[in-house]
């Protein structure tokens, strides 16, 4: 899964500006399934760890929620868009409908779809919620693998025409004596016990197909099953359409009529049906799926999905009822009133899902995955922003999941995919909550700094606001050593679009703040390894030539530093290293860059060869000339390097030319520098001034004032006047 990164990354670049935004999420979803793919196939091969368990269930959890996004702002997006473009497009569905006559039950629903937002967004989360389920089945077992095509209840048929022989397995309990399928109900009567498992295994796969939105394959699995008459009532839901009211066909004949004239009466009878509790369970759900029934249906799910798909399936089958029936002028078999109380808003529905009896979905409903799902649904950004801060800071101790941990430090892979989240909401320009979008992002950041990524560092570090890029890739550079690897981090810094001479000044700045300064009246203080990483951090502000003067100046105040610190070798070393640079150019200039003399050919030389030799002498001279030029200029930038790093020009020795404590830029910086002065000129001006010499400068002072006195003159050497 760790390929996830950089392939997220790409996904993100792969996006120029001129393609769709939802591209983006397409390309999440494709990385996903790619992932799933490859480590349902390694499971096939060697048995998974229990870790390797939890990292597919999350994988597919968050390749479900790309789906959602994906899903549900295909829509929004295209509304806005509509919304731009022509104004208010929403308007009151049953006042269209009456404007339209011999108006179908089935134009009634399309129409709703069309222009009811919320009857759409709600099917749009329960196709969501199918196909998720299909996804995850695919290796589940069927009644088709083991059962060959066959006749409805064989072994209860085969019980019936033998009477009067006794067959090797009959039923233990009284059996029906017909095979119509109201038989077991009217009679009271059990299947052949045989028959009775087969019919409990088919309703259970028959709910699981519809469960993944797969009605006609769980009505060819009836049909498969000798149960036509089955598969034939699982059509008594759809809406009445007659085409023929429309069009006819090309040889004047009646076109079919579509859906169920008496749907209402066979939506009443089957709600009867669906609380009968005699009614075996899986039969019960089957049908309570297209009735409405909650209570009926929410008896067979076990997890949050499964009851966020039945409460939202409920909610759709409630909205088209009510509008079909406000919309025509039929008169409709009343429904009872638990139907219709059955009504919720999304808020209610999550509530509902968060007060379940059954603990493992009140356990589920506080994972962070379903947050987010629940959010993105409700359409609160915000709030799901709120939320993603307070995780990534570990302030939430309510939330237990694989994501996090004990410490509620998140899993690198669910912050990949809380920062792709925040990355998409900017995008489509929906992250009002930069704060808490910074802080998704930043933790995130600080995960790569710990896989030393450069290529991933740098692109997510520019997307945060500048004092922070400098900061976060400074704190990432500290700890590169290798000068290739810091090359490439530089390069990788570039191409992002970074301040890398501000980074790199800041990242010098850091590695020398990482001891802090001690007197100590020894100079041969031996260096430790902090003191030659600090020495090496050099080298980034040397990289670039513009920070030629930058490089100076750090190496000074490091030079400083040490030497307050009592650290004569490492100043020393400090030294060698800022002229070091500026010498090497020189001396490639030097030996490798001076121009050759051509030889003279050997033997007679031709007239040919003669000017050939000329015109390359000519040429030499010039070269030659150039060169004595740029060896000057390149000797004069070396002295005066090697000059400033000791000397101070404008000021004196170890003295400033001017208070820097008064300027208010870098008050911190210039205060620091000041007291290391201090510091240098207590130590330093005592080593090249000895007691000795300071000695015999106040005797001479005293033979002086008294020479002076003998000559009656003043303290300047004046002659004294009346």
């Amino acid at each position: 899964t760790d390929k996830l990164f950089i392939e997220f990354l790409e996904a993100l670049q792969a996006q120029s500006s001129d393609h769709g935004s939802l591209d983006i999420l397409s390309s999440f979803i494709q990385c996903c399934n790619n992932t799933l793919d490859y480590m349902k196939a390694t499971d096939a091969v060697k048995m998974s760890t229990e870790d390797e368990i939890i990292s597919e269930i999350w994988l597919q959890g968050e390749r479900n929620t790309w789906r959602l996004l994906l899903s549900l702002y295909q829509n929004r997006l295209r509304l806005q868009q509509e919304a731009d473009d022509q104004g208010d497009i929403f308007m009151d569905v049953s006042e269209t409908i009456k404007s339209v006559p011999w108006i179908s039950e089935k134009d009634i629903v399309t129409r709703l779809f069309k222009e009811d937002n919320t009857t759409r967004e709600y099917q749009l989360v329960v196709d969501w919620l199918e196909k998720n389920s299909a996804d995850g089945r695919f290796d589940e077992a069927c009644i088709q693998h083991y059962t060959d095509k066959t006749v409805a209840w064989e072994n209860t048929l085969h019980q019936l025409h033998n009477k009067e022989n006794s067959i090797p397995f009959g039923s233990s309990r009284p059996m029906v004596t017909k095979l119509d399928p109201d038989a077991p109900m009217r009679e009271r009567r059990d299947l052949h016990d045989m028959d009775k498992e087969d019919e409990d295994r088919l309703l259970r796969d028959v709910f699981t197909e519809i469960r993944c939105g797969l009605l006609e394959k769980a009505q060819a699995l009836c049909i498969h099953c000798g149960q036509n008459w089955r598969a034939a009532t699982l059509e008594g839901w759809r809406p009445f359409h007659d085409p023929n009211y429309y069009s006819v066909s090309e040889d004047g004949e009646l076109l079919p009529l579509e859906g169920n004239s008496n749907r209402d009466i066979w939506k009443l009878v089957v709600w009867s049906m669906t609380n009968n509790q005699k009614v075996p369970l899986y039969n019960r759900a089957v049908y309570a799926v297209f009735c409405g029934n909650l209570a009926a249906l929410t008896e067979v799910c076990a997890t949050w999905e499964d009851y966020l798909w039945a409460y939202l399936k409920v909610q759709v089958d409630i909205l088209v009822e009510r509008e079909i029936r406000s919309s025509l002028s039929r008169s409709y078999q009343p429904m009872p009133d638990e139907y219709w109380q059955n009504k919720m808003d999304l808020e209610e529905v999550f509530n509902e899902l968060s007060a379940c009896k059954d603990p493992n979905v009140r356990v589920e409903a506080k994972k962070p995955i379903h947050i987010v799902q629940k959010l993105i649904i409700q359409d609160k950004i915000s709030e799901l922003l709120d939320e993603m801060e307070v995780w990534v800071k570990g302030k939430d101790t309510s939330v237990t999941d694989s994501m996090l941990d004990q410490g509620n430090i998140c899993n690198p892979h669910f912050l990949r995919f809380l920062s792709h989240v925040v990355l998409f909401l900017r995008v489509i320009g929906l992250c009002h909550k930069e704060h808490a979008a910074n802080a998704v992002l930043e933790a995130y950041v600080k995960v790569l700094i710990g896989m030393r990524e450069p290529q991933l560092v740098a692109y997510y570090v520019s997307t945060l606001p500048q004092e922070d890029q400098v900061a976060l890739y400074a704190e990432f550079l500290q700890d590169i050593s290798e000068p290739r690897e810091r090359e490439n981090c530089l390069l990788m810094a570039e191409d992002a679009g970074l301040d890398v001479e501000t980074i790199t000044r800041t990242v010098v700045e850091n590695i020398r703040n990482l001891e802090s300064t001690t007197e100590l009246p020894d100079l041969m203080v031996h260096m430790t390894e902090v003191d030659l990483k600090k020495i090496s951090s050099l080298d980034w502000v040397i990289h670039y030539p513009s920070q030629r003067a930058e490089a100076v100046w750090q190496a000074n105040a490091l030079i400083r530093h040490f030497l307050a610190a009592g650290k004569l070798e490492a100043a020393r070393k400090t030294f060698n290293k800022d002229a070091e640079e500026g010498f090497i150019d020189w001396f490639q200039h030097f030996h490798h860059e001076k121009p050759e003399c051509p030889a003279l050919p050997i033997g007679e030389v031709t007239f040919t060869q003669r000017i050939a030799y000329d015109h390359k002498l000519n040429q030499y001279n010039t070269d030659l000339e150039r060169w004595k030029i740029a060896i000057t200029q390149l000797t004069k930038t070396v002295k005066r390097q090697l000059y400033n790093v000791l000397m101070f020009p404008e000021g004196g020795w170890l003295l400033d030319k001017v208070d820097l404590l008064e300027t208010e830029e870098d008050s911190d910086e210039i205060h620091s520098r000041n007291q290391q002065l201090v510091n240098l000129r207590q130590l330093c001006i005592p080593k090249v001034y000895t007691k000795q010499q300071l000695q015999e400068l106040l005797v001479k002072m005293s033979e002086s004032v008294v020479e002076v006195m003998q000559q009656k003159k003043d303290a300047w050497g004046y002659s004294v006047t009346s």
